[in-house]
């Protein structure tokens, strides 16, 4: 009887010592996908496909600025782990170009500090210096670009919320 006892609990000592190898070999791996999804969550990328209208009224609120009728999301990066900070390239219609820029001079800009690392490896961020507006102050930072690419009007917009 005691045999019979040992032998079973043998068996299940096995079994467990062989659950928890695969446990904790696979462990790392259980770790590495919930960052990666973490960080997903946290910094996004969205491409002309996907850039709607919500992104572009989220951009408004955040901004101050009224983009035309007409308006082409074409490119964003979103970090929410500072609070918030976005980086968006947008098509101007070339007809709403002209209000579109006297709106972003009559800005009011104020030197303020910017963060310019969720920049640093975007592939099509590349505003050239047509037109540039900085505002900022100790809690929002706003860089402006309008630029002229390929004969079309494009708005480079990188907005820090600390």
């Amino acid at each position: 009887m005691v045999n019979r006892i040992m032998v079973r609990f043998n068996g299940f000592v096995r079994q467990l010592d062989g659950l928890l190898r695969q446990v904790f070999q696979s462990l790392p791996l259980v770790i590495m996908l919930v960052g990666l999804i973490v960080s997903a969550v946290i910094f996004y990328e969205v491409h002309e496909k996907s850039f709607g209208a919500k992104k572009l009224k989220m951009i408004e609120e955040r901004t101050g600025l009224r983009f035309p009728d007409g308006t082409r999301g074409l490119n964003m990066v979103v970090d929410e782990d500072r609070a918030m900070c976005f980086a968006a390239k947008i098509l101007i219609p070339e007809l709403a170009y002209e209000p579109f820029a006297r709106q972003i001079m009559e800005m009011k800009a104020k030197a303020g500090y910017m963060d310019l690392t969720i920049t640093n490896n975007l592939s099509w961020w590349h505003p050239s210096v047509d037109t540039r507006k900085l505002y900022g102050d100790t809690t929002d930072g706003l860089e402006i670009y309008l630029c002229r690419e390929d004969g079309q009007w494009v708005l480079y917009v990188l907005y820090v919320s600390v």
